[in-house]
C-alpha cells in the first residue's frame, strides 16, 4: 500500500501485516508480521516489555510510564493518565475511557485495528453503508454523533468501553471486565478529595517535565476550573484563555458567565487570560478536520479548528481538558434516565435525546440496540445505566471521535483525570454531593480557596425564574394529592 504526504491523517496509526508505505510514516515491527504504522507527529515509545502510543503519564512514583517494572501490565496502566494505548504480545490496552480510540475489521483472515476509520477506508478501498450523515451546519445539537459499536462502513466496528483486544487469540474480540476501585468507597470525601488532587498534582508536574507551555481552556464551568485549581495547587506554570463562540460561528451561544468569569478567575489566580476571537472561517481547514474524522461528530470545536481559535504557539504545547468530570455528577440523570426500567422503556428515551436519529440512520439504530443488549451483562456492573450511556457512548464515542479529530491541532492534548484510579475516586463521592457538583467545589477550595467567591455558571434570570416557579409547581401538586389522600 502506498499513500502521499497528507495532514489528514496527522498523529494516526494502524496495526495490519499488509506493506505500508507512507512519506510521513513510521514502521515498527511487532508480533507474528504485524507491524504498527504510525504518523511521525505521534508519541510512540517502545520498552523490551510493551510498545505505548500515544501521551501516558502517572499518577503515583511507583508507576513511572516507559519502564518495564515488576507490577502487571494492567496494574501498571491503572496508574496512568492521558490519552494512549499499549501493545503488548498481540493484547491491546487503553487508558481509562478509551479516548484514543480504536476501529477494526478482519480482511483476508487478517485482523487489522487503526484510530482512524480515514485510513482503514482509503486503504482497504471500504464504502459507506448508507446515506445518512451528519449536518455540518453551525447549528443543532452537539450529541450528533455516531454511537457505537456500528459505523458507516459495514466492515469497521468500534472497540466499546467493555470490550478489549487480542490479536493472537481466537477470540479477537472479548468482554473487559475491568471495574472501578470500590475501596475508595470506605473513605470520607476530605479524604477522597486529598487523594485525588494528590495523584493529578503528581501527574501534572509529569507533564510539565515534557512541556514548555500548559494551557488550560478555561469556561464558566466546574470542569475546567477544577483542573486549573490542580494546576495552581501544583505549582506548576499555565496559561488560560477562551475561544469566543456564537450560534452562527460555532452553532452554541456564548454566556455571560463563559464571557466574564474565566478572566476574573485567571486574575485572581494571577495567571495570564486571553479571549480568543474569531475572524473568516477557512473553509478547508473546515473540510480537513470533518475527513479527519470521517463525518463521525459535529462539534463546535471542528469550527474552533477552521477559525484557528488556538493559543501562539511558543515551544511545545499541551491542552488540559476539562472533560470526564460529567460521568460523576450523573450528568443523563434527568435527561436520558426519565423513570424507565426495562431496556425498551430506555431505548426509547435514548431516541428521544439523539433527536430522532435512530429513525433515520440505520447505523444509529442497530449500535444502540446492540449496546442496549450488551449493557444489562457485560462490563461495569456497579454503575447505573444512564451513567453507563455517558461512559460508553458519551466518552468511548463521542468523546474519542472528537479527539481524534483534533489531532490535527498541533498542541497535544489530554484529560488530566481519564485515569481509573482518579474516576474511581469520583466515583465514590457521596451520590447528593456528586449530583450538586460539591465535590468539585471542595476540589477548588482545597486548591484555590481564594475564588470560592466566584459564582459558576450562574443561570440567566429567565432560567432562575423558570426553576423556581417549576419548583412551586411541584410543592402545589404534592401538597394537593397530600390532602386528598386524607379527605380521601
Amino acid at each position: 500500500m502506498e499513500g502521499s504526504v497528507n495532514i489528514v491523517d496527522n498523529k494516526q496509526f494502524i496495526i495490519c501485516r499488509d506493506e505500508f508505505i507512507r512519506k510521513d510514516f513510521c514502521s515498527l515491527a511487532l508480533d507474528q508480521g504485524y507491524v504498527l504504522y504510525y504518523h511521525k507527529a505521534l508519541k510512540v515509545r517502545k520498552t523490551k516489555d510493551y510498545v505505548l502510543i500515544g501521551l501516558a503519564f502517572s499518577i503515583s512514583p511507583d508507576y513511572p510510564v516507559g519502564e518495564d517494572l515488576a507490577f502487571p501490565l494492567e496494574e501498571q496502566i491503572r496508574m496512568w493518565g492521558g490519552r494512549f494505548i499499549v501493545y503488548q504480545n498481540g493484547r491491546i490496552y487503553m487508558d481509562a475511557t478509551k479516548s484514543l480510540g480504536i476501529f477494526y475489521l478482519t480482511k483476508s483472515d487478517d485482523r487489522v485495528i487503526s484510530s482512524s476509520i480515514h485510513l482503514l477506508t482509503e486503504i482497504y478501498h471500504l464504502n459507506r453503508r448508507n446515506d445518512f450523515e451528519l449536518s455540518f451546519e453551525p447549528s443543532g445539537i452537539t450529541s450528533d454523533f455516531y454511537p457505537g459499536p456500528c459505523t458507516p462502513f459495514a466492515e469497521i466496528r468500534r472497540l466499546m468501553q467493555y470490550e478489549k483486544i487480542d490479536l493472537f487469540s481466537e477470540y479477537f474480540i472479548s468482554e473487559d471486565k475491568t471495574e472501578w476501585n470500590r475501596l475508595y468507597e470506605k473513605q470520607t470525601a476530605e479524604q477522597l478529595t486529598e487523594q485525588l488532587i494528590q495523584y493529578v498534582t503528581y501527574m501534572m508536574k509529569e507533564v510539565k517535565k515534557e512541556y514548555d507551555n500548559v494551557y488550560v481552556p478555561l469556561t464558566g464551568g466546574w470542569d475546567s476550573r477544577c483542573i486549573g485549581a490542580i494546576c495552581k495547587k501544583a505549582d506548576i506554570p499555565f496559561t488560560t484563555y477562551t475561544e469566543l463562540r456564537s450560534k452562527e460561528s460555532h452553532g452554541v451561544n456564548f454566556s455571560k458567565g463563559d464571557r466574564e468569569l474565566p478572566k476574573l478567575v485567571a486574575e485572581t489566580w494571577n495567571v495570564e487570560w486571553e479571549l480568543l476571537r474569531y475572524a473568516d472561517k477557512n473553509d478547508d481547514r473546515f473540510q480537513e478536520i470533518v475527513k479527519h474524522s470521517m463525518g463521525m461528530i459535529r462539534n463546535a470545536n471542528l469550527f474552533t479548528y477552521a477559525y484557528d481559535q488556538y493559543p501562539e504557539e511558543k515551544g511545545s504545547g499541551i491542552i488540559l481538558h476539562g472533560s470526564v468530570w460529567e460521568l460523576s455528577r450523573e450528568f443523563y440523570g434527568n435527561s436520558v434516565s426519565g423513570n424507565y426500567k426495562t431496556v425498551s422503556g430506555q431505548e426509547k428515551n435514548i431516541q428521544s435525546w439523539l433527536g430522532g436519529m435512530l429513525d433515520v440512520s440505520g447505523v444509529h439504530r442497530e449500535s444502540i440496540q446492540i449496546w442496549m443488549q450488551d449493557v444489562q451483562t457485560k462490563g461495569p456492573i456497579n454503575m447505573k445505566w444512564f451513567d453507563r450511556f455517558y461512559y460508553d457512548q458519551r466518552l468511548g464515542c463521542w468523546l474519542s471521535d472528537l479527539n481524534q479529530a483534533l489531532d490535527l491541532v498541533t498542541f497535544d492534548r489530554i484529560t488530566p483525570i481519564n485515569n481509573y484510579e482518579v474516576i474511581s475516586i469520583l466515583m465514590a463521592y457521596p451520590e447528593k454531593m456528586r449530583k450538586k457538583g460539591e465535590h468539585q467545589k471542595m476540589i477548588i477550595h482545597m486548591c484555590t480557596p481564594e475564588v470560592d467567591g466566584i459564582p459558576v455558571n450562574p443561570k440567566p434570570i429567565g432560567k432562575r425564574i423558570e426553576k423556581s416557579i417549576r419548583r412551586q409547581i411541584r410543592n402545589c401538586r404534592k401538597m394537593i394529592a397530600e390532602r386528598m389522600i386524607r379527605d380521601y
